[in-house]
C-alpha cells in the first residue's frame, strides 16, 4: 500500500494525468519519453485454479484499499516517421468473499511488459504552433508488437485449503495511436490494441483516451494527462493434472501520468 501511496503522491505533486503516450518535440531527431502513470482500476471476473473457483470483484471504492503494491509506467523513443514503446504494469491485489457459504481469500499477483513499434500512416497539420514549438499535429499511427503477461493466484479457504496457481504467455499484440492537438496547450490522444486472437481460451484487447496539458517539468516539456483505460484478458490453461486454470478479467478505471521528453 506505500507503494501505491508513493505513485499517486507523485501524481498529484504533478498535477499529473493519464497513461502516457508519446508526445511531440520541435527537434525531429529522436527523443525518448519518459512516463510514469497510476491507473486506479475496478477489477471483475473469474479466476479458477486447482480446482478452486472464484468470482473476482473490486470496485473503484476499494481499488486501492485491496491494493498492496503497484507499479507502472512507460519509456517511448520516437524520430520523425518510427517509434517504439516499452510498458510495464504489475500489480499485488488481495480480494476476500464468500462462495458457496466459505470464506474465500485470493491474493493476486499480475504482470506484464507491452513492447511494439508504430509508424506514422497520417499526418494532418492543423496551423499553428504548440508552446513547445512543434506544429499542431493530427497523426494516425498503427503498431505491432507483443504483450508478455504473468499472473499468480493463491487462493484459500482458510483452515480447509490453500492452493497456488501461476501462469505465463505472450500474445501478438496489433493496434493503432492516435493524437490531436487541440490547441497550444491541449492534446487527445487514443490507444486501441487486441492479441492472442483466439476468444474463449486466449484474447486481450487494450484500449485508452487521454487529455493532455503541455507544460515544463523538471525544465523539460511535459504532458500532463487525465484519461480512461480498459483491459480484457482471458487465458485458460490446463495443467498434467487435468486442473484447468482460468483467468477472465476486465480492469478499467481512470488514470493520472505525466510524460517528460528528453
Amino acid at each position: 500500500m506505500r507503494q501505491v501511496c508513493g505513485w499517486t503522491s507523485l501524481a498529484a505533486a504533478l498535477a499529473v494525468a493519464g497513461v502516457a503516450v508519446g508526445q511531440e518535440h520541435p527537434d525531429p531527431r529522436w527523443r525518448v519519453n519518459i512516463s510514469p502513470y497510476v491507473w486506479a482500476k475496478s477489477t471483475e471476473g473469474k479466476l479458477q485454479g486447482a480446482g478452486l473457483s472464484s468470482p473476482i470483484h473490486v470496485p473503484f471504492s476499494e481499488a486501492f484499499e485491496k491494493v498492496e503494491g503497484v507499479f507502472m509506467g512507460e519509456v517511448s523513443v520516437e524520430g520523425a516517421r518510427w517509434g517504439g514503446y516499452v510498458d510495464y504494469q504489475g500489480t499485488d491485489s488481495r480480494d476476500e468473499r464468500r462462495v458457496m457459504g466459505l470464506p474465500l481469500e485470493a491474493d493476486i499477483r499480475l504482470r506484464s511488459l507491452t513492447g511494439a513499434v508504430y509508424y506514422v500512416a497520417h499526418e494532418e497539420e492543423l496551423g499553428g504552433r504548440t508552446v513547445h514549438g512543434a506544429p499542431r499535429l493530427f497523426r494516425i499511427r498503427p503498431l505491432a508488437g507483443a504483450r508478455w503477461s504473468r499472473a499468480r493466484a493463491d487462493l484459500a479457504v482458510p483452515g480447509l485449503i490453500e492452493v497456488g496457481k501461476q501462469a505465463e504467455w505472450t500474445d501478438i499484440i496489433v493496434g493503432v495511436r492516435t493524437d490531436a492537438d487541440l490547441n497550444a496547450r491541449w492534446k487527445l490522444t487514443g490507444h486501441l490494441d487486441v492479441g492472442g486472437f483466439d476468444p474463449g481460451d486466449r484474447f486481450s484487447l487494450n484500449a485508452h483516451a487521454s487529455l493532455g496539458y503541455r507544460t515544463v517539468v523538471l525544465t523539460r516539456p511535459a504532458l500532463l494527462r487525465v484519461g480512461y483505460a480498459v483491459l480484457f484478458q482471458e487465458y485458460e490453461q490446463s495443467d498434467f493434472t487435468g486442473d484447468r486454470f482460468v483467468w477472465n478479467m476486465t480492469g478499467h478505471g481512470p488514470t493520472a501520468g505525466v510524460s517528460i521528453t528528453f
